[in-house]
């Protein structure tokens, strides 16, 4: 029979700091992509209400625009990571391997918050991870706000490869992207997400003040402007320009549990006087949130 029962309160504080020095040790790339929501339940509904009116000039008497209403839903998983130690490893003494496995355990939970929010990206042109608010693909050629002021089509997905001229071409689509009232975002596009293999032609966008790929060595507008973000969950030609500037982001991370320890005895288990397990549980899940804060220049 399985029983929950005290432990080493030692070995489980250990494991607790551990885990959470690995967690600390962790670079979290992803909030510079992903806004965090907090979740209360199995799942979330996020309810946009459209883009807010520009200013008009007030004409003595009150004049209400209407918004278009917008939702995205979240459902929530469950991620664990188990480790199993028997009883007399921990009557011995011998255990060691407990408090270096929580830290990276500690370590692979944000590493795995952080994959999925740019796995997403990565993914934004497909469903893997669920569609747009518009039910299109997050990076799609046909983005339109039915019902709204505005409803002419919109893209924000390229097949242009990466170079300074292609960086262009998609900066100067993006900045033309309308709200569903039709007026201009201008929204300040400041972050280039590459992959390892686009590493050396992003650093030359986002840094060298000059043309790398000319002979005449011109201004580059975008040295300073842009900042760089390279991840290995991108595709080798993939790369995406997207604003981090926003408290709204191109993917929601919405956590529900952060990871919690749970420890119980299997006095069942009869060799090397049972076991001990040290079970890490969490939930969260990542949705996608407005098409107008990233552009995929090339999936």
């Amino acid at each position: 029979m399985i029983v929950r029962s005290d432990i080493a309160k030692s070995l489980e504080y250990g494991a607790k700091a551990s885990f959470l020095e690995g967690r600390n040790a962790w670079p979290v790339k992803r909030n510079l992509i992903a806004s965090d929501a907090t979740s209360t339940g199995k799942e979330e509904t996020y309810v946009g209400l459209g883009s807010h009116p520009m200013p008009i000039e007030a004409g003595g008497r009150i004049t209400p625009r209407g918004l278009v209403e917008r939702n995205v839903k979240i459902t929530n998983k469950d991620w664990e990571v188990t480790l199993a130690v028997s009883h007399n490893a921990i009557n011995d003494d011998r255990a060691g391997h407990v408090l270096p496995w929580m830290r990276k355990a500690g370590l692979k939970f944000e590493q795995h918050m952080d994959y999925l929010c740019f796995a997403a990206l990565d993914a934004g042109d497909g469903t893997t991870y669920g569609s747009c608010y518009d039910t299109q693909y997050y990076f799609d050629s046909d983005h339109a706000d039915i019902g709204a002021d505005y409803t002419t089509a919109q893209g924000n997905l390229g097949t242009t490869t990466l170079t300074l001229d292609g960086f262009n071409t998609i900066w100067v689509a993006a900045k033309a992207f309308r709200d569903d009232r039709g007026e201009l975002v201008d929204i300040p596009f400041d972050l280039l997400v590459v992959p390892p293999a686009l590493l050396s032609v992003g650093a030359q966008i986002c840094n060298n003040a000059q043309a790398y790929d000319t002979a005449n060595r011109e201004i580059n507008p975008y040295a300073g402007q842009i900042r760089l973000l390279v991840s290995p969950y991108l595709g080798t030609t993939a790369w995406v320009l997207a604003c981090s500037l926003y408290p709204d982001k191109p993917i929601i991370f919405q956590l529900r549990q952060a990871p919690e320890l749970t420890v119980w005895d299997d006095e069942e288990v009869t060799a090397e006087g049972g076991v001990r397990y040290f079970k890490w549980m969490a939930r969260y899940n990542i949705g996608y949130g407005d098409w107008r804060l990233a552009y995929m220049g090339k999936t």
